[in-house]
């Protein structure tokens, strides 16, 4: 199949990296290329070399890709969403492996706000699922049996769990969006779990890589990295 890849001034490597995949993907487009060959390569209806298209999308943030004949019904269009996340105020129960998060701060690329207090609520609402995913939402299963097919074992996070979360909004606008907006969404509970690890390595030197970061994960891996901190005050 026929491969088009086009960098425009707001390309970025999230988006080289999804043209990587393509390229790799559908390498049947290169078949062609002898072996041995060191010269560049091109896709096959793109003025640009790939190496080119990588070299200046390393430096922008969207990249626009398309897949088969250059017809609209199958452009594939992406725009990457860049945030910067981080507990602000965080708290981790050594002797339990309890972990609160009681201030956040995130700072995303909006594109264009064209409510920002819908831009704001979407992005607070993100990071609460974030939460979850990050502390507590996990399916436990059995045998092909769900073990915590409801509300009261599958956890949730509720109001009381939500810390006070600081939003920084950074308008780089989107060619693509309308008026120049971006998707606020999603973006913006996908660094919460890796923030909060981080965060209690920080704090702790504690490395959990497993999510949720339940007590007993967290617990776990302070009596395997630090088990001097294990049974210790807050």
């Amino acid at each position: 199949p026929h491969l088009h890849g086009a960098a425009n001034p707001k390309s970025s490597t999230g988006r080289i990296d999804v043209f990587t995949r393509l390229i790799v993907d559908h390498a049947s487009a290169f078949d062609h290329v002898p072996a041995g060959y060191e010269g560049p390569l091109y896709a096959e209806i793109s003025p640009c070399t790939f190496s080119i298209l990588v070299r200046t999308g390393s430096r922008l943030s969207q990249l626009r890709l398309r897949r088969g004949p250059p017809h609209p019904k199958r452009e594939l269009d992406f725009s990457i969403d860049l945030a910067l996340d981080g507990p602000a105020g965080f708290r981790a129960k050594r002797h339990s492996g309890v972990i609160d998060v009681e201030r956040y701060y995130t700072a995303q690329d909006v594109g264009r706000a064209l409510n920002r207090l819908h831009c704001e609520g979407q992005i607070e609402g993100g990071i609460a699922f974030g939460l979850g995913y990050a502390l507590t939402e996990e399916i436990v299963s059995e045998g092909g049996t769900n073990l915590n097919a409801n509300l009261w074992e599958y956890l949730l996070p509720t109001a009381p769990h939500i810390p006070e979360i600081t939003v920084e909004m950074v308008e780089v606008p989107s060619t693509f969006g309308p008026f120049g907006a971006k998707g606020v969404g999603e973006t913006s509970n996908l660094g919460v779990a890796p923030a909060i690890a981080n965060a209690l390595e920080d704090a702790i030197g504690v490395r959990v890589t497993e999510a949720p970061l339940t007590p007993e994960r967290v617990l776990r891996a302070i009596r395997e990295q630090r088990p001097e901190l294990a049974g210790a005050p807050t």
